[in-house]
């Protein structure tokens, strides 16, 4: 049985989607999903993944702007480091909460199917600042 699991950041002021993805960038995270750049298209509402090779990242990041122009629902994939562990990151269109789901080699307390929701968190405290107002961590078997 799969587990569909997820963490969703709330902020009480919008937040900006390519800033955040480059503050992750300096801190480990990296856009390389299995050798290319995953990333929901301009004009998407079917979550059509795309694919682009690594070296076509400021032609990626232009499109992000322009979704992000356009308040269009913001998709990119991010691994850490050399773990191949990561999420894709949602920036919702309303840009008041990120959703990131544990979908790339999700890790697990040991001995359970349950995400191990304090690695991922102990990777992420750039994004906790003082405007956040919920950060929910679920499971869903």
């Amino acid at each position: 049985m799969s587990v569909d699991s997820g963490i969703i950041i709330s902020y009480a002021k919008k937040c900006h989607s390519i800033n955040i993805i480059e503050n992750l960038l300096q801190i480990g995270w990296t856009i390389n999903d299995d050798g290319h750049i995953s990333y929901l298209p301009l004009g998407d509402d079917d979550f059509n993944w795309q694919y682009a090779e690594l070296s076509d990242w400021e032609a990626v990041k232009a499109v992000l702007f322009q979704k992000e122009q356009a308040n269009e629902l913001i998709g990119i994939c991010l691994t850490f480091e050399d773990t191949n562990i990561g999420f894709s990151v949602l920036f919702m269109s309303d840009r008041l909460s990120i959703i990131l789901s544990t979908i790339i080699n999700r890790v697990t307390i040991a001995g359970s199917r349950t995400t191990d929701f304090s690695w991922y968190l102990n990777r992420l405290t750039i994004l906790i600042n003082n405007y956040v107002t919920a950060i929910e961590c679920r499971d869903y078997y």
